[in-house]
């Protein structure tokens, strides 16, 4: 437990000193445009949680799913992915074991 709530802590940390970043330096995002970096960073986030997914971290991804539902973030294929995490843990635990099969 204490090494997922690290690696979810380290993933939202990095969002946010990102995010603290762009708003200290607008010029960035005048330079790349919006739409990159979003995809920059909301991207990195969602592969962390994909990461933490497959490892079968079910807590970390959740959290992060979450989050970059929030931000409205993301392919209808990864919406497929994400949803399942509104969903109490144990119904989201139940649905990853039946797509195992």
């Amino acid at each position: 437990e204490q090494i997922t709530k690290n690696k979810l802590r380290i993933a939202l940390n990095h969002l946010k000193s990102q995010d603290n970043f762009l708003t200290n330096n607008p010029d960035v995002i005048n330079k790349y445009g919006k739409a990159k970096i979003r995809s920059l960073i909301l991207g990195e986030l969602l592969h962390r949680g994909y990461i933490a997914y497959w490892s079968r971290d079910l807590t970390t991804a959740r959290s992060i799913f979450r989050v970059v539902m929030f931000r409205r973030y993301g392919t209808f294929n990864d919406w497929k992915y994400m949803l399942p995490s509104i969903f109490p843990y144990s119904i989201h635990k139940r649905l990853v074991k039946l797509l195992e099969k």
